[in-house]
């Protein structure tokens, strides 16, 4: 989402300009990890809060780091949730992380690539024990979650290629054997 296009951060924009420090952002970002902690198992208040963190995750660029220890694990738990819009919105945000933080990226690439590696194995319909009790999402959902996916495992492996390429999927813990095929797919596909 364009951040000309966020009814809810516009007139802040406005405000505080383009400095990613600006004490409005940061007091912003404060407010909406805070009520996103408070209801993050509710889909239609996370729905409404990731376009808007998206938005100010670009306003605020490099200066998300800060943020990181509260945003990742909603992000990664949201990544996984049984709705398929909850897992497209939860990717686009991780997008605009990666764009965000991408020199912090390599740091935390393998964990990322893991989770990501198992949102692809769902949205091709291979359960893994980890979905068991997820509702199924239509295919139309599958099909917008691989997309989104694929996606983001593209800007993860720019950030951070040697990190994700030397990734061991049977080191992992339990992982289910499709993820090695899909981590050997995607590695040798943007080889």
């Amino acid at each position: 989402m364009a951040l000309t296009h966020s009814p809810n951060l516009s007139p802040l924009q406005r405000l505080q300009g383009k400095d990613p420090r600006a004490p409005g952002y940061h007091a912003l970002a404060c407010t909406l990890l805070t009520e996103a902690e408070r209801s993050a198992h509710v889909a239609a208040r996370r729905l409404a809060f990731m376009p808007s963190a998206a938005c100010l995750v670009s306003c605020m660029g490099l200066t998300t780091c800060r943020y990181l220890s509260r945003l990742m694990p909603l992000l990664l738990e949201w990544l996984h949730a049984p709705d398929a819009s909850t897992r497209v919105q939860a990717l686009a945000l991780l997008g605009a992380v990666l764009r965000a933080t991408w020199p912090r990226v390599p740091a935390h690439a393998a964990a990322l690539w893991r989770h990501l590696l198992l949102v692809l194995v769902w949205a091709d319909g291979k359960p893994d024990g980890a979905w068991a009790g997820a509702a199924e999402a239509d295919d139309a959902g599958r099909k917008e979650v691989r997309q989104q996916a694929e996606e983001v495992c593209g800007l993860l492996l720019a950030c951070a290629p040697e990190e994700v390429r030397s990734f061991e999927p049977e080191s992992s813990g339990r992982l289910a054997p499709a993820v090695d095929k899909l981590h050997q797919r995607l590695i040798a596909g943007r080889a």
